[in-house]
């Protein structure tokens, strides 16, 4: 019987765990440009050595978030063969700037201009 009790517990336990979470994550469409942080992030893509042969669009988006110890964390691109190389390169960097919210999912349009 303490079994059962036990295991329905832990269940429910889980499940609003799992809810709570689920609902501090939202999407954002636009970008938010008169962030700081954006511009640390900007920073940081710009100093990422891209392969060329990599490159097969002129534009990627980059969908991420910043973790409670304010650093960005990389969830995908649409663009998977940028994909890795994007996320070595963000993924776990501290930010200076405060002005993004935890745990909110942000999307960053990055347009790629190749110097000749």
């Amino acid at each position: 019987m303490k079994f059962k009790e036990s295991f329905l517990g832990l269940a429910i336990a889980c499940l609003f765990i799992t809810s709570t979470f689920a609902a501090t994550v939202t999407t954002v469409d636009d970008e938010p440009t008169d962030s700081k942080a954006i511009t640390e992030i900007r920073s940081f893509i710009n100093h990422i050595k891209f392969d060329l042969e990599d490159l097969d669009q002129q534009s990627v988006k980059v969908h991420f978030m910043v973790n409670t110890a304010n650093e960005i964390v990389v969830l995908r691109t649409n663009n998977q063969s940028v994909d890795s190389t994007i996320k070595r390169g963000l993924n776990y960097k501290e930010l200076k700037s405060r002005d993004l919210e935890v745990n909110r999912v942000y999307i960053l349009p990055i347009s790629f201009e190749v110097d000749l």
